[in-house]
């Protein structure tokens, strides 16, 4: 996301946390069809929600770090 300007990363007010708890998100995906964000976290966690934060929910947890994410949308059963 570009830094408004005038702005730096540290001062800039255009920001929203829509997950709280989540220690930091590493990887992110939209899933745009159906208005959801994929997330992983610094603290072991994989979730989703809606992109207004509601429904939030976490898909699975551990004790590490994810790195990032990757989505598979597969085309429904015939």
């Amino acid at each position: 996301m570009a830094i408004p300007a005038g702005k730096t990363a540290a001062t800039r007010t255009d920001r929203e946390i829509l997950v709280p708890n989540v220690k930091e998100a590493i990887g992110v995906w939209l899933d745009r069809p159906r208005g959801l964000v994929y997330y992983t976290g610094a603290n072991g966690q994989v979730g989703r929600a809606r992109y207004d934060g509601g429904a939030a929910e976490y898909l699975m947890t551990t004790g590490g770090a994810f790195t990032g994410i990757q989505v598979v949308d597969l085309p429904a059963a015939r």
